[in-house]
């Protein structure tokens, strides 16, 4: 299937009897499993109807702000979000609506929005609809898929959204891609996600009868710890993961506001350009007087394994401490550099995360290219 390009189409009639349908799963909410095979992962989005089920692929999820709130995760550094709208909220719902006329409406509703905002994304792309028929118990669903791009910089960073209607309702599923290099991997995600995109309508459907095994929550899942990686770990509550991006004082101005924060990891970094590492972590033990007292230290090494920069003892979180669910960015960030006659190769960050009130210490690592 590719999403980008415009096809037969055949249009559903918007139909909103199907909300009679009760949802066997739950009433709000989003659970997350990890698939069997460790190719991607798989999502139910709870609501009052037929519940959703939908599959996305990659190696490495996160939650910044846990499963319990806004249905946002970040998998293989791009950051999606999954969204349930009326259609009321956006046009006046007649018993004849076709989806796609729904769908262009809810596109030019949700791009009008955006520019009303501080934002660089000033131009649509329209890439086309797309049909999944109906079969196996399951209705004909018509897919949606739309860009907003920045005109001053083509191979920068955009924002996808790929819509449905599903039971009554625009099924939304927005990416921030971070650059055109990512593209193909989001054009990937859309296929697996159009392709499984389904309704549950049974309880034995729901994730408690699966045997697949959950994903992190901020690195915990129902109270049990999940599989450490090299820039990930948790231990006995109090979690860490370490990552690049470039600016760091634009992606902290980024993180202090109240929207969704866009996370830009780099795996590939460019001369002369400023890029920071940092620490998202939760669970700090707090003292008496409710404050958390953790630090790290953080260590960057040329491809040979030399030292190139290291700050040690530096402030993690020595503040009030944030809400166990949260995920809160570290106050120290270890910004650096790569000037011209540095070598070509891949380099280390290393960072040594403590929480010095619970006594607990890990090591963090990750890794960029220099070209």
């Amino acid at each position: 299937m590719n999403l980008a390009r415009t096809g037969l189409l055949v249009c559903c009639m918007f139909c909103t009897s199907v909300l009679a349908l009760s949802s066997p799963c739950g009433k709000d909410g989003m659970k997350a499993l990890r698939a069997d095979d460790g190719s991607g992962f798989l999502f139910y989005v709870f609501r009052e109807g037929p519940d959703i089920y939908f599959a996305i692929g990659g190696q490495k999820i996160s939650f910044p702000q846990g499963t319990d709130g806004p249905r946002r995760f970040v998998v293989d550094g791009i950051f999606y979000e999954s969204l349930l709208v009326k259609p009321a909220e956006f046009m006046k719902v007649e018993k004849d609506s076709a989806d796609l006329d729904i769908l262009k409406l809810q596109q030019k509703y949700d791009f009008d929005f955006m520019q009303k905002s501080p934002t660089l994304l000033r131009q649509e792309v329209k890439l086309g609809p797309r049909v999944k028929s109906a079969g196996d118990g399951q209705p004909s669903f018509t897919f949606y898929l739309w860009k907003a791009v920045d005109p001053h910089d083509s191979k920068g960073a955009r924002q996808y959204f790929l819509t449905t209607v599903s039971a009554g309702e625009v099924v939304v599923l927005t990416a921030i891609v971070p650059n055109e290099a990512a593209d193909e991997r989001a054009m990937q995600t859309f296929e697996i996600y159009a392709n499984s995109f389904q309704h549950v309508f049974r309880k034995e459907q729901c994730p408690e009868q699966t045997a697949n095994t959950a994903v992190p929550s901020q690195w915990k899942v129902n109270g049990q710890a999940v599989a450490d990686t090299a820039e990930q770990k948790s231990v006995n509550g109090f979690g860490g993961h370490l990552l690049v991006v470039k600016d760091p004082q634009a992606f902290i101005n980024e993180w202090i506001k109240p929207e969704t924060p866009h996370i830009d990891i780099a795996t590939n970094v460019k001369r002369g350009e400023i890029y920071g590492a940092f620490i998202l972590f939760a669970g700090c033990r707090r003292d008496a007087k409710g404050f958390c007292n953790a630090e790290v230290d953080y260590m960057l090494y040329k491809p040979d394994g030399s030292l190139y920069d290291e700050r040690k003892g530096q402030p993690l979180w020595k503040e009030r401490a944030p809400p166990v669910e949260n995920t809160q960015l570290s106050s120290a960030i270890l910004g650096f550099r790569i000037e011209p006659n540095d070598p070509a190769g891949e380099y280390t960050v290393k960072a040594k995360v403590s929480d010095l009130n619970a006594r607990i210490s890990f090591d963090l690592e990750t890794k960029f290219r220099v070209k």
